[in-house]
């Protein structure tokens, strides 16, 4: 990872802030550089890097080398960790403190860094969809709206269902695991499951309505609230004729986001999703939404089937977890669809 706790020296790639001899200097170079190593385990840029300069790994229990039991905590790195001088205390790395500031030094530039490369990435795909520009990735996408229409419904499922009921969700509940969860330093991951399910939901209306599942966590006036309408493949739908298609599409998406409130809910009083998956009284709710998720590709795939269109695959419920044989979801220590 990019910062393990440890003494300096030099142990790049496992701690690229700590490693002065191989990495002099933290850029941007530097960072992407633990991108190209080729295991997943090196996740030197994004989100989650991010996060993970800001949390701290999440040390409590579930796993044998840990003597704390898993508790309503996310990771707690310390703002000393931080600290640029000896005016603001001592510089550590976790538990292990440090004479030489110049490890918290690289700790921040290596935060600012990583904020600032995703922000660039982030831009970097506002430009692609650029409708002024010519040279864009939108008039490419659009330029044939067969394709593109196949691989909004493709990704939609592949979203619902693979990545998020699977990779996201499943394997940490089948495994126990709170390494395995979406957010795992912070603790966020009953956020990330409420807004992929309804980022879903505005891919298929082709509208959105953040301050509608934002909650409390974002304070936006009357002018900032972020909201859009337009045409989505539901509109599509009922205007080709398939009203009962277009209405159950909409009533699964629906249904998943009401679910998927319920594990939300419940992180928010004060259970975490680290602590769902391995209490009883919880792995029903996140059982609920892995099947109305998959209720929901199975929609889309009626839908797929009344537009008449050409996919990659003729079987979108896959990748839920590797014990699946039929992939309708009947083997035994996976949810039913």
């Amino acid at each position: 990872g990019a910062d393990s706790y440890g003494d300096v020296g030099p142990v790049y790639p496992a701690n690229i802030v700590s490693d002065t001899v191989n990495v002099p200097t933290i850029d941007r170079d530097a960072i992407i550089d633990i991108v190209e190593l080729g295991d997943e385990s090196g996740i030197g840029t994004g989100y989650h890097a991010v996060e993970f300069m800001l949390w701290g790994q999440d040390l409590n229990g579930g796993e044998t080398m840990w003597t704390t039991p898993r508790d309503n905590t996310a990771g707690q790195r310390p703002v000393s960790d931080y600290y640029q001088n000896a005016g603001q205390g001592t510089c550590t790395s976790g538990p292990t403190a440090h004479m030489d500031y110049v490890i918290c030094m690289r700790r921040a530039m290596y935060l600012q860094t990583a904020t600032a490369l995703l922000v660039e990435d982030l831009q970097g795909i506002v430009d692609a969809w650029d409708p002024d520009d010519s040279g864009s990735f939108y008039h490419t996408y659009v330029a044939n709206p067969g394709t593109a229409l196949a691989r909004i419904l493709e990704s939609m499922a592949r979203m619902a269902f693979g990545e998020l009921a699977g990779e996201r969700m499943n394997i940490a509940l089948l495994d126990n695991s709170q390494e395995d969860e979406h957010s795992c330093f912070s603790d966020n991951t009953h956020r990330d499951i409420l807004l992929n399910v309804v980022g879903v939901k505005y891919q298929y209306l082709g509208e959105y309505d953040l301050a509608a599942y934002a909650l409390d966590e974002f304070m936006f006036d009357d002018t900032m609230m972020i909201t859009g309408r337009g045409q989505g493949i539901y509109d599509l739908l009922k205007e080709e004729g398939h009203t009962t298609e277009a209405e159950a599409l909409k009533t699964a998406i629906g249904n998943a986001v009401t679910l998927a409130m319920v594990i939300d809910t419940e992180a928010r009083a004060g259970t975490p999703f680290d602590q769902q998956i391995e209490q009883s009284a919880y792995q029903g709710a996140i059982r609920d939404v892995i099947s109305a998720l998959g209720r929901v590709v199975l929609a889309i795939e009626d839908a797929i089937a009344a537009l008449g269109i050409d996919i990659d695959s003729d079987d979108l419920l896959q990748d839920t977890c590797e014990e699946i044989d039929d992939r309708r979801g009947t083997a035994e220590d996976c949810p039913e669809v």
